[in-house]
C-alpha cells in the first residue's frame, strides 16, 4: 500500500510540475491544498482542459495554479 500511495503522489507532483509549478514551491502548494490528492488526475485534467478552451496561455495556466492552488479542486460544470 505504501509504495501505491507514493507512485501516486509521484504522479501528482510531476502533474503540478507539468503545469509550472516549480519544485521549490510543491510544499506551499500543498500546503494551500492538501486536498489535492482526493482528486483524481484525469479530474484536474479537465479543469486546465477548461483553462486552455478559454484561450489560457501555458503562462496563464501556471499562475493560476501556483497564485490558487485550491482552484484546481473546485468543482467544474460545462458550459453550453
Amino acid at each position: 500500500m505504501e509504495v501505491s500511495s507514493s507512485l501516486v503522489k509521484s504522479a501528482f507532483y510531476r502533474f503540478l510540475h507539468d503545469l509550472g509549478v516549480p519544485s521549490d514551491e510543491l510544499g506551499a502548494f500543498i500546503t494551500r491544498n492538501p486536498w489535492i490528492f482526493k482528486n483524481d488526475l484525469d479530474d484536474l485534467q479537465v479543469r486546465v482542459n477548461y483553462l486552455q478552451s478559454k484561450k489560457f496561455s501555458t503562462e496563464m495556466v501556471a499562475r493560476v495554479v501556483r497564485r490558487n492552488p485550491r482552484w484546481l479542486s473546485f468543482r467544474y460544470s460545462i458550459d453550453i
